[in-house]
């Protein structure tokens, strides 16, 4: 007769090592903003280039749990976005590079790089970049 004990043993370690293999892949994503391929969303205009990062438009969201949307969102010179509104979402700004006027609500806010801006859940907003130059952002 076999060990009962051994036998637990197998299982709960022929387990452990299908668990890890299993998840193993997806424990972590890694992005380049290089290699990301562009997409059209809600803000999207002939002048907006939209990289999905994480979460909306992205190939593995269905991986990402705790994330609705992070993108690259890049704004020619003289470009302009749609003014989007997530009711559910509240989002984090970070200017990579350029500068542009955030349109939030009526107010126009001059963005520079390096700035960090709060939008809260509800929140209507969108870019202008009259620049000669393109602005980039990161919305998380």
């Amino acid at each position: 007769m076999t060990n009962p004990g051994y036998l637990r043993r197998y299982f709960l370690i022929l387990a452990l090592i299908q668990a890890l293999y299993l998840n193993g892949e997806s424990q972590y994503l890694k992005r380049s903003l290089e290699s990301l391929p562009e997409v059209r969303i809600e803000m999207s205009t002939p002048s907006v280039h939209i990289r999905p990062i994480f979460g909306a438009g992205d190939a593995n969201s269905d991986i990402i749990k705790g994330i609705s949307r992070y993108f690259n969102l890049t704004v020619d010179p003289g470009g302009r976005s749609k003014k989007i509104k997530y009711p559910d979402d509240e989002h984090i700004l970070y200017v990579l590079g350029g500068n542009a006027i955030l349109m939030w609500s009526k107010d126009k806010v001059p963005l520079t790089e390096n700035d960090f801006v709060y939008i809260p859940a509800g929140m209507k907003y969108g870019f202008s970049n009259p620049n000669e130059k393109s602005f980039s952002v990161i919305v998380m």
